[in-house]
């Protein structure tokens, strides 16, 4: 977010992701993939490396993004698109004026149906479909 004026009103924002590797996703009918800001003060830069998955999958997630797919809905090549509550534009407005810093987490909504899946979306280290933060502003 560091490119957004200090100043800037935050109207919408959402994340747009590819999938890059489906290995197995469970076929629970009931389980949904969904996107998590982690804002909580806790959850900076260096999030990803000095942290196991337990503390990972139990940081404390402010808001929600949506929608929520399903596992018939991600797949590799397959774009997909998380868009930001209000509330999670508020936490986002909230960051521009101190880290400028967003961290998302992406799981099953039901840990006891999606403990088996795995699935990835690309993280900027391929050559197409890196991820994409598209924030509107006024």
């Amino acid at each position: 977010m560091s490119g957004l004026p200090d100043d800037a009103r935050i109207e919408s924002a959402e994340v747009v992701l590819t999938g890059a590797q489906r290995v197995y996703l469970d076929s629970v009918p009931t389980m949904r993939l969904q996107a998590m800001t982690l804002l909580d003060s806790g959850c900076g830069r260096d999030l990803a490396r000095a942290s196991t998955y337990a503390s990972l999958a139990q940081a404390p997630a402010l808001a929600p993004l949506t929608p929520l797919f399903a596992p018939s809905e991600v797949g590799v090549g397959v774009t997909n698109t998380f868009r930001f509550t209000d509330v999670g534009l508020a936490q986002l407005q909230a960051r521009l004026s101190s880290t400028n810093r967003v961290s998302l987490r992406i799981s099953a909504n039901d840990p006891n149906a999606g403990y088996r899946s795995i699935f990835d979306w690309n993280s900027g280290n391929a050559v197409a479909g890196k991820p994409i933060l598209r924030i509107a502003y006024r």
